[in-house]
């Protein structure tokens, strides 16, 4: 296996998306899975889950970031 330095780590992201809703009008939902350490992020809505990926990638407005990161007040219980 190859071992990630840092700086890799700090500019490779690998999740797993899923991506499903309970009806035809119901809301997208949607979870990511780290492939590397297996955490599961769950989110009740797309907007949620974006504002993960923008702060994961540091994309997100520093006026925007709070002491939690995005979407985990948004976020459901077990996915």
């Amino acid at each position: 296996m190859v071992e990630m330095n840092d700086n890799y780590r700090s500019n490779y992201m690998t999740y797993m998306l899923r991506l499903w809703r309970d009806g035809d009008d119901a809301p997208w939902r949607a979870s990511l899975e780290c492939a590397r350490t297996g955490e599961r992020h769950p989110f009740v809505d797309l907007s949620a889950l974006f504002d993960f990926l923008k702060f994961e990638t540091g994309n997100f407005a520093s006026s925007q970031v709070e002491d939690s990161q995005p979407g985990e007040k948004s976020q459901t219980g077990d996915v």
